[in-house]
Order: C-alpha cells, then structure tokens, then sequence
C-alpha cells in the first residue's frame, strides 16, 4: 500500500531503521504539519468516513485535545463500546480503554505531553495517554469507526515484557493516584489479572516474576497468590 502512493503530493512516506516503535511514532509527529495526530497500526483498518465523523464532533467541541471511538473486532460483531476517559480511567483500568488506532490527539498536546518514551519497547501507547490525560480527558464518539485485528503476533502478546512495563508504569505514577490505597489496589488487580494468565498457561517463569514484583508496590507476595488463587477457583464455580 505505501509503494503504490510514493509520489502521491499529500503523501509522505518516511523510511528509517527500525529503532522500534515509539522512534518512529515521534518522527512521525515531529515531521507532520496538521493540527491533529491520527495514529493507525499496521493490523488495523479505519472506517472510510472516520476522520470526518471525528474532525466534525472536533469543531462543535473546540475544547476538545484529544477524541477515540468505539472498536469493532475484525471478522465479528463484537463492539467494544467506551467513554470519556480522564486521568483516573488510565490510571485505575487495565487493559487501558483507548488503544492507538481510535485514538487522536491534538499536536500541540501531544508535544506538550513528550510523545512516546523510546526506552518503552512494549507500553508506550499507555505511557502517553497518561501524560496526555493529565491535563486533557479524551472525549468519546460512541461509533465503531476502528476494525482491530488480533492476532498471535500483536505486541500486546509478549507477555514477559507486558508484565515488566506495566509494572514499571504504573510504579512511575504512584504520586497521581488519589492515594496508597487507590495504587495498591489497582496494582494488586493488575498483576492479580497476570499471575491468573501465567498460572492458565502454565508460565512458571512469569509467575514467579510478578511475585518478585510485588513488593515493589508494597503488596505482600503471600496475599497476591491467594487473592489470586481465590479468584480463579471463584471463575470456575
């Protein structure tokens, strides 16, 4: 698709070594020249009409920094519907609400808020949205304008690294939650939901990992097994 638009004048394909994700992202926003960043994922496809639904709700909410929709899961007709999300919603919600492919963000906000940490190999969608959310909620239009595809080869499948960033993130915004309790708590959630997948498949080694974790947010790695544990006899009754 990119080779049959080279030459196209509102077109600019950038090539560059592959310094992962985040790398290429920012240069990408550094080199645009619109008001608006629309991010969109090689495995995911946007509806024809979707930049105009979205740039028409824009200009009846001048306030409005940055805007996602509603997801279609390509090849079903499962919808996954949202909502204006604000700091609290990225901060207490895993998976995160948004995702990059109905998500847009003005480009002033999203220089303001230091685009993609290139040190984030796995993470960095949530990682700025944070920043983002900080100062701006992210309004909702309530439409599947965004078909995503999974896959076993989405990034969101390395699940060794998802548990290291995640963990890493969330213990970076320890200071924005409305307290210990609040960050222990989704903490404890969180990596609750990871030991549950690591014992399902198995994943001694990433068990093991994420009670290693656990102190980190002053949790008790003896409490998160059995919290854990209760919850999956409790999924099974």
């Amino acid at each position: 698709h990119l080779q049959r638009s080279r030459g196209l004048p509102q077109v600019k394909i950038i090539d560059q070594p592959n310094r992962g994700l985040a790398v290429a992202r920012n240069h990408g926003i550094a080199e645009a020249t619109g008001d608006w960043i629309a991010f969109l994922d090689d495995d995911d496809v946007w509806e024809p009409d979707r930049l105009r639904i979205l740039c028409d709700y824009i200009d009846a909410h001048p306030e409005c920094e940055a805007i996602h929709n509603a997801i279609l899961m390509m090849g079903t007709d499962v919808v996954h519907r949202k909502k204006e999300l604000t700091l609290s919603d990225f901060l207490t919600t895993f998976p995160p609400l948004s995702m990059p492919s109905a998500t847009m963000i003005r480009r002033t906000r999203l220089l303001q808020a230091g685009m993609h940490n290139p040190a984030l190999r796995i993470g960095q969608d949530w990682d700025t949205c944070l920043r983002v959310a900080i100062t701006s909620r992210f309004h909702y239009v309530d439409l599947p304008l965004t078909q995503r595809r999974r896959h076993a080869h989405n990034i969101t499948r390395q699940f060794m690294k998802l548990i290291l960033v995640c963990n890493q993130i969330v213990f970076f915004y320890r200071d924005f939650y409305s307290g210990p309790a609040e960050y222990r708590h989704f903490a404890r959630s969180m990596n609750a939901g990871f030991l549950a997948r690591a014992f399902y498949g198995r994943d001694w080694t990433a068990a093991r990992r994420i009670l290693q974790l656990a102190p980190a947010h002053q949790l008790s790695r003896a409490a998160l097994l059995l919290w854990t544990l209760g919850e999956l006899v409790g999924n099974r009754l």
